[in-house]
């Protein structure tokens, strides 16, 4: 799954993830820019369960550059990932691997749940697949770093093994020693509770086979282990090790991570809280102008509009119209201005009915309204805007399940998984655009360092007119789509020229 986000005001700095007995230091992962400035965001890893066709971004893959094959990292499309690779020379280790963007922070009674599969024997030789954490993130291999935990499963011609070692101040130890097991495949759990008072270690299970793990089966002989780990957030990593000459593939179905309770905490100077620019959700009542400076702020869900709601979170924003008149819109903050477009509704239909602000907080604003999908006018939806999401929300909740159809920044392209790339150049009138299992619509150009983004719920179909006007067909009760824009400064290197 995607990584757990927590989007802070712009200057948070001295960000900690609090529990009730720790306090863990973390760094922001990346920035988005906004109106209000430089939102930090703190990604923590969120697992992966290895669905669709493309491995997710958050993943870096890399070799020795001696693994053969070549070394390959992918999802097979049926729930798995998947490493291939051979060795090049019999019986010498060569080694490919992939590593996460995004950390763990390993707080007490946090559990981590790896599946490992190896294809079977070998036919000599050994092929060997590890899940590792790691303190830094890797400028090479992950085990060349001073400090990791690591499992492995391995084969050789004959038997299974498993093994878990740990890294401390560039020192090696066994945390349990190359120990048989029967299956080519298996899931470990690490439940820590290295700083939990009383206790002191980490619980450490192993299931055998196909299937979960059952905590009062498969707890390791000698478990729970006192790691005394030097790190107290790490990045996940997966590697392969194959001495064989052979083509070998392994693989895992998921990787999981279950946090408990805990808070993010931070400080923010004085200068960055008076100012006003804290990246938080706001509602305007536009009063009737097209003039910002006459528009008020909004602080009362029972608050009666004179003008149009407009929501926004320094990086998107939508008008709820509420005159008559004018269409629904939504946008996005461009650096200098706001980029509104037109959602499209038939003459008559283009102002809310039965408006209600349900939600109103820092954290996220919530709208209720009929008049949004061209072909249900009748039908209720919510939109949503949230603290440090670059995207609105919207869902049907009742009614008739219709089509949105909206505007946005002009884009030759359009891709997704099942129907890959449309150039706008080579089509002609209405063309039917089927999103895939990722569900998922990215529209660019080559002349401007964003994609705008369409995502949903269902494996569902558009339909691309011309270059900065489509739909989203069919959205049904209860699904929620989202639209909006993700920042891609390094946009030119999708395209190269064509050869004469």
């Amino acid at each position: 799954m995607p990584a757990f986000e927590f989007a802070l005001p712009p200057g948070a700095k001295n960000i900690k993830i609090k529990t009730s007995t720790q306090e863990i230091a973390v760094e922001p992962t990346y920035y988005r820019h906004s109106k209000d400035g430089a939102i930090p965001i703190v990604a923590l890893f969120g697992g992966d369960e290895f669905v669709g066709e493309v491995l997710e971004g958050q993943w870096l893959k890399d070799d020795d550059g001696s693994v053969q094959g070549p070394f390959t990292a992918k999802l097979n499309g049926s729930g798995s990932l998947e490493l291939t690779g051979r060795s090049d020379a019999a019986g010498t280790a060569r080694k490919g691997w992939i590593v996460s963007k995004h950390k763990i922070v390993l707080l007490d009674d946090l559990k981590l749940d790896i599946h490992l599969k190896l294809p079977s024997h070998t036919s000599s030789d050994e092929a060997v697949i590890i899940f590792g954490l790691v303190r830094d993130f890797p400028s090479g291999d992950p085990e060349s770093e001073s400090d990791l935990l690591l499992i492995y499963l391995k084969t050789t011609a004959t038997t299974f093994y498993i093994r878990i070692r740990k890294k401390v101040n560039r020192a090696w130890t066994d945390v349990l020693s190359e120990t048989v097991v029967t299956n080519q495949e298996g899931t470990v759990r690490f439940k820590f509770e290295e700083s939990k008072s009383g206790h002191g270690h980490t619980h450490i299970y192993y299931h055998d086979g196909a299937g979960d793990v059952n905590e009062d089966q498969d707890e390791l002989e000698n478990s729970p282990f006192t790691l005394g780990l030097a790190f107290e957030s790490a990045y996940p990593y997966y590697r392969f090790v194959i001495s064989e000459t052979t083509n070998r593939t392994v693989s895992s179905d998921f990787v999981r991570v279950t946090y408990p309770d805990f808070s993010v905490r931070y400080d923010l100077d004085d200068s960055d809280y008076q100012s006003g620019n804290r990246g938080e959700v706001i509602v305007w009542d536009t009063m009737g102008s097209d003039n910002e400076d006459d528009w008020v702020r909004v602080y009362d869900p029972s608050h009666k509009f004179v003008g149009d709601c407009v929501i926004e979170n320094g990086l998107v924003r939508f008008k709820v119209e509420l005159e008559d008149g004018d269409y629904p819109q939504w946008g996005y903050w461009n650096g200098n201005s706001w980029s509104m477009y037109n959602i499209a509704m038939p003459v008559g239909y283009m102002k809310a009915r039965e408006f209600k602000l349900k939600v109103l907080t820092l954290e996220k604003v919530s709208v209720e309204f009929k008049s949004l999908l061209y072909y249900a006018t009748n039908t209720l939806c919510g939109v949503e805007i949230r603290r440090g999401e670059p995207f609105v929300r919207v869902t049907v909740i009742s009614g008739k399940g219709s089509n949105l159809y909206y505007y946005y920044p002009s884009c030759r392209f359009i891709y997704s998984q099942q129907s890959k790339i449309t150039d706008d150049d080579l089509q002609t009138g209405w063309e039917a655009f089927e999103r895939g299992t990722d569900n998922l619509v990215l529209r660019f150009s080559s002349a401007q360092q964003f994609f705008v983004s369409e995502f949903r719920e269902r494996n569902e179909g558009s339909m691309e007119q011309c270059r900065s006007y489509g739909s989203a067909l069919t959205i049904q009760i209860g699904e929620t789509l989202c639209l909006g824009i993700v920042d891609f400064p390094k946009y030119a290197n999708l395209f190269k020229e064509a050869e004469a």
